[in-house]
This record gives C-alpha cells, structure tokens and sequence, in this order.
C-alpha cells in the first residue's frame, strides 16, 4: 500500500485533539538521530482522504521524549484518532524538512496502538519524505529578501543600493534606499564665513 501522508505542499500539523483515550510512546534520547532539539516529532493514523493526521506529538528534547497518542473518540462519526491495533505512523520536522520515521520498538512486537498501553522506541531511521515550501525573495541583493524564504517568488523588485541617504548633506545620494554613515555636510559654505552673533 502507498498512502499520501503528506498531502499537498508538504504541509504537516503536529497539532492532535485530546479524545480522552490515549497510549504513551516513549523515545530514547540515543535515539534521535538527525533531530534538534525543539524538532516536532509525532503519531499519525490515516484519514478518510488518505492523508496522515496528528493524534500526538512532542518536541523533541534531546533525551527520552513522551508522546501522548490519543485514540479515535467513538462518539463521533469521523475518524478522530488511533484505533485499536492502529500501527503508529511517525513524522517529523527538523527545519524545512519532513521526514517519515521508521522506528524500532522493544519489544519488537510494540508499535501498535492500546488504550493505557506503554511503547519504547530505541531506534528512529528518518526517510525525507518532503522539504517544506517557503516562498519570497531568496536574493540578498534586493530590499524584499526573506531570510526564510528557500523558493524564489519573483517578489525581489528593489536592488539595495547603499550610500548618503540624507538630502542636506553634500554628497547626498539620490538613488541610495540603505544608509552607510557616509554623509558629509559642508558646515562652513563657500567663502568660510562664519557669524558668531545670536539673536536675544
């Protein structure tokens, strides 16, 4: 079987809804891998449309990490959370990138979803499922450039252009949009007269 787990644009929530039935799955720090701290790493069951949705997640501390995995709530109609016998799906995100986790459990029979049940993950082996879209301008050169960006928009319009941007001064820079400190300013005038009188 294939399943779009991560739908289109790479978009992911490791947001979950509190059913009221829940499982704990523990990570061992040793385990992490790739992941930073404050990564998202979560559960996931399969929707109705094919799609991978949250039932819990954590961030990941850089020791053993809990996630609450909460089970389909049975009052409703829709699929809400994990079902009994439910395997866990696992995702994470570590900066642009998705990726889809295979864990190993002890023992290995774990990995299955049991109301009040404990699972221990040893092992996380992360597949790059996808890298998340971030759209603006990815050109330093331009006044519109997004640090965060990583596609290019086409939104980059105004080259930055550096120098005097002060109209006093006397090498004022009409086109300058990014001041450099370079301003000069002619105190004196032509002539070099100065008055040292003041007004009362």
């Amino acid at each position: 079987c294939e399943y779009d787990l991560i739908g289109d644009g790479c978009s992911v929530s490791f947001s979950a809804s509190n059913t009221g039935s829940n499982a704990s799955v523990f990570i061992y720090g040793s385990a992490g891998g790739l992941l930073n701290v404050g990564d998202s790493i979560g559960v996931f069951y399969m929707a109705a449309d094919g799609t991978a949705q949250c039932a819990g997640a954590s961030a990941w501390l850089g020791s053993t990490t809990q996630i609450v995995a909460f089970g389909d709530d049975g009052t409703t109609d829709e699929k809400d959370g994990l079902s009994p016998g439910d395997p866990y799906l696992m995702l994470a995100q570590s900066g642009d990138n998705v990726y889809l986790i295979e864990p190993s459990y002890v023992p290995p029979s774990m990995g299955l979803f049991s109301v009040d049940d404990i699972s221990m993950i040893i092992g996380l082996e992360f597949q790059l499922a996808c890298t998340v879209e971030y759209l603006g301008c990815t050109d330093a050169l331009y006044l519109e450039y997004d640090s965060t960006a990583n596609v290019d928009d086409g939104s980059c319009s105004t080259l930055i252009v550096t120098g005097c941007t002060d109209s006093t001064a006397s090498n004022y820079l009409a086109n300058a949009n990014i001041p450099d400190g370079s301003c000069e300013y002619d105190l004196i005038g032509d002539g070099c007269s100065v008055s040292f009188s003041a007004s009362n």
